[in-house]
């Protein structure tokens, strides 16, 4: 980022025609849209099939953005984007919000969150909250000479996390009396105390020295929002590993944060950290559904069942090549003949030829496919443990997404073994792998309203 691109004083409209398509682009790549305002949810979705449009199926969407309904193609989304003035107000729209984590009255640090933004640092989210709790800090800070330089020069910072780390080395001077609020102790054991804050005020309480934006007391607190949807559970260690140390988690929207705001593994921190895995899957059944935290005995029959739908296609698939391969009826034709494997009319006894352990078994002739039954077959015996060891130790370095995953996804990380055990990355590569995702569907069955029928069951679709 060439630094001319920022103005000493800052004006949005200035801001705005000097890194405003700097601003769009980081808006599409940083934002979710569980997370940013519901105003810009239409703008989202346009700018992201805009840079995105691979990720969308090719058919009209309808969108309200900025209180327009506007039918939109993927593939026509960019130009889009460029009429109607939606762009100038997504650009107002995206300044406007990073001017809320300015807590200065003259916007004196806005410049620096939009260079910040657009690198990618944090989401409009946290700068609300978050982060205009710290610049508050910085500025008391600064204004009472108790930070020296170069910390006090906000432009020093090249992240939001390392102006966050140096604030987090200073003290507020003239603390208030905290407001505790009420909460409730849901848990209690000799390792953690489990607490759900009922009110803002409990959530700030117990957020104190974290970088939650459910705890900011000077920004936008989202407590309410997140605690619409569900309780937020928050974690407080009888022996912290570290200062400081706590969690929050918030299972409606799969939030798992420690105390910087950084994801953590929920199944090492209520598994291995904490022993409060029955707990969680009292208080969030839905956990039990995620195959992690599924029963084995619930996982066991599906990966059975997904098992034998692979192999028997893979053999139907065999079967079908080798009745086509004229170079491997050829090859065993003229071996049959030069083995003596003919009847008294001189025509080939295919019944010799069969218990011929040399000419019976095309798998031996074809080797690549030899190979692939082999892996296929380890694969698919991978037990619940190993299924989840794969998960977590995540050995071809592409699937986190399965940590979360609830059994409905089963097929897909099937399928991810496969191809791990058979070296082969893309899908299409690999004929097991394309089968058990095209056709392998893992459904539950509670919405069928079937007594005794088992929760989740296999089908071929």
């Amino acid at each position: 980022m060439r630094a001319q691109e920022f103005l000493l004083e800052y004006r949005r409209d200035r801001t705005a025609q000097a890194v405003g398509n700097k601003l769009v682009a980081a808006f599409a790549r940083v934002e979710n849209i569980s997370n940013v305002p519901p105003e810009l949810h239409g703008a989202l979705t346009l700018v992201s099939m805009a840079y995105y449009s691979h990720r969308y199926a090719d058919k009209p969407v309808m969108l309200n953005v900025f209180g327009k309904i506007v039918e939109a193609y993927p593939k026509y989304a960019l130009q889009l984007l460029g009429t109607n003035q939606f762009k100038t107000q997504l650009i107002d729209a995206i300044l406007a919000h990073l001017e809320t984590g300015d807590p200065t009255a003259h916007k004196e640090y806005t410049q620096w969150i939009a260079k910040m933004y657009i690198m990618g640092d944090t989401a409009l989210e946290d700068i609300g909250s978050t982060l205009k709790e710290y610049l508050y800090k910085f500025a008391l800070l600064k204004r009472k000479k108790l930070i020296s330089p170069p910390a006090n020069d906000i432009n020093r910072y090249s992240s939001f996390t390392q102006f966050m780390d140096v604030m987090d080395k200073y003290e507020l001077p003239d603390e208030e009396v905290v407001d505790k609020g009420e909460a409730t102790e849901v848990y209690e054991d000799a390792t953690v105390r489990v607490v759900v804050p009922e009110d803002q005020a409990a959530a700030c309480y117990y957020g104190r020295g974290t970088r939650w934006c459910t705890a900011a007391t000077k920004g936008t607190n989202y407590y309410g929002q997140y605690s619409r949807q569900g309780p937020l559970y928050i974690l407080l260690p009888k022996s912290p590993a570290h200062p400081g140390e706590r969690y929050q988690l918030h299972f409606p929207s799969e939030q798992y944060m420690d105390e910087s705001d950084s994801e953590v593994d929920l199944y090492e921190l209520i598994v291995n950290r904490f022993d409060l895995a029955n707990f969680f899957k009292q208080q969030e059944p839905a956990i039990s559904d995620y195959i992690v935290f599924a029963d084995e005995a619930v996982v066991t029959p599906l990966l059975e069942r997904i098992k034998q739908m692979a192999i028997d296609d893979f053999w139907d698939q065999v079967n079908e090549w080798e009745m086509h391969d004229e170079y491997w009826q050829d090859y065993r034709a003229e071996q049959a003949r030069l083995r003596g494997y003919v009847d008294a009319d001189g025509d080939i006894d295919w019944d010799q030829v069969m218990n011929d352990e040399d000419l019976g078994d095309y798998l031996d002739w074809n080797e690549n496919l030899g190979t692939l039954r082999s892996n296929m077959e380890t694969a698919l015996n991978y037990s619940f443990d190993d299924i989840k060891s794969f998960v977590f130790n995540d050995q071809d370095g592409n699937h986190p997404e399965y940590e979360n995953a609830d059994i409905s996804k089963l097929p897909n990380l099937v399928s991810a073994i496969v191809r791990y055990e058979c070296g082969t990355r893309a899908r299409d590569d690999n004929i097991v792998s394309l089968f058990i995702d095209r056709h392998i569907d893992v459904r539950t069955t509670r919405d069928l309203h079937k007594p005794g029928a088992p929760p989740w069951i296999v089908r071929r679709v």
